[in-house]
């Protein structure tokens, strides 16, 4: 509108222009083309909105620049390794020497991986004031994300989905309870006991059998020899399929289901005797705020232990895991430079950005690091502001830096 109304009044000037002398007529098309200017590159203030931050007489709107948040996904594999319930007898029929002989559990780290994500700062809050010309107020576009992270300033923002990561920690176990697969079999055998009695007719011997029948529980033993020679019979039946020797001609189809299953029972049947190893996943999350303060320091992240896996409480009998973060810190001669131009300029200020720095995080187990990246934060850099004038901006919404600039003179 402001452009619109500076054109209507230079398209009315010239027709003055022929009546005024030449130097005057300059004189106004000089004026006229500056109120152009300095109608399309309006100026306006920008406030740091801190707890003692006076209240501001004029209109506008408030944005914030975001924190990096840096999360810790933590992959744990938990191992366990079940004996057969016929172990102790692999070797006798089966001649089996390295089977499992005892339950045991075993944790491990797997991995470690680092992400960021961002969110609002509460400590970089700005309140733009926007000026009137009379009755109407200054135009001026600005892009927020949902949280009040600012995006653009008077130019369409690219799109950009905001990640807002959950900062509690996750236990995620892909569980799996398979254990052994018992097929049904009978419990107890006929036993028969033969009874002798010789009866004495007069100078006869005869002798008197007696058979007798009773039921008896299998012993441990007897059940591991017959699984055992169930095992024998079904590698005789898969040898059988596969070479051919079978009394009918199969398809290729049904000789591979056939020996895939035979190959199931005779894997189930085997895992009485070696046991089973099973493995989950584990994984968990934990969140880290960098800050300055903190460079230098450790922060204990969980306590582990290859036999109890992760602990969040505090015990001398779990080694504990920790981060280490160390500031890079390469912006210090911008650092100053910014708070020179910030006492330079203590009144008017234009759209306020912030220039990210690098930092070093480690993850330590003990004393063994495990872990090491170098990620860029926002909030170990510097916060600067641009003139205070309307601009053409473009901010990388996670990071809270410039990325696009169009200055108006």
């Amino acid at each position: 509108m402001n452009f619109i109304f500076c054109f209507c009044v230079l398209k009315k000037s010239c027709r003055f222009a022929k009546i005024l002398p030449m130097k005057s007529s300059k004189l106004l098309f000089h004026l006229i083309f500056l109120a152009v200017i300095w109608s399309s590159c309006s100026r306006y203030n920008v406030v740091h909105v801190e707890h003692n931050t006076a209240t501001s007489k004029k209109n506008g709107l408030y944005y914030s620049l975001p924190k990096t948040i840096v999360t810790i996904d933590v992959t744990v594999t938990k191992t366990e390794k079940i004996r057969g319930p016929y172990f102790a007898f692999a070797d006798k029929y089966l001649g089996l020497k390295n089977v499992i002989s005892a339950n045991s559990t075993d944790y491990e780290i797997s991995d470690i991986a680092f992400n960021t994500f961002s969110e609002p700062d509460s400590a970089q809050l700005y309140f733009l004031e926007i000026k009137k010309y009379g009755k109407r107020n200054k135009s001026i576009y600005l892009a927020l994300s949902e949280s009040g992270i600012i995006q653009s300033a008077n130019v369409k923002p690219e799109k950009n989905r905001e990640i807002n990561n959950s900062s509690s920690t996750i236990l995620n176990p892909i569980t799996d309870d398979d254990n052994y697969n018992f097929f049904a079999e009978s419990n107890i055998f006929e036993k028969v006991d033969t009874i002798i009695e010789k009866v004495n007719l007069d100078t006869t011997i005869i002798e008197r059998k007696t058979f007798k029948h009773s039921f008896v529980e299998k012993s441990i033993e007897l059940k591991a020899k017959e699984a055992a020679d169930f095992i024998m019979r079904t590698k005789e039946s898969r040898f059988n399929v596969i070479s051919g020797s079978a009394e009918v001609a199969y398809e290729k189809g049904s000789i591979q289901y056939m020996n895939e299953e035979l190959l199931k029972i005779e894997t189930d049947y085997m895992n009485l005797f070696t046991g089973i190893t099973k493995t989950k996943t584990l994984k968990y999350r934990y969140t880290y705020v960098p800050e300055k303060m903190k460079s230098g320091m450790t922060r204990q992240l969980f306590l582990f232990s290859t036999k109890e896996g992760v602990v969040d409480s505090t015990s001398n009998t779990w080694e504990p895991v920790e981060i280490l973060m160390n500031s890079v810190d390469n912006l210090k001669n911008i650092s100053v430079y910014t708070a020179t131009k910030e006492k330079l300029n203590p009144k008017k200020h234009g759209l306020y950005y912030r220039l990210p720095d690098y930092a070093m995080f480690t993850i330590k187990q003990g004393n063994d690091i495990i872990k090491s990246e170098t990620i860029l934060i926002s909030q170990l850099g510097v916060v600067t502001f641009l003139p205070a004038k309307k601009n053409y901006l473009q901010f990388y919404p996670n990071i809270g830096s410039l990325k696009s600039v169009k200055v108006c003179k």
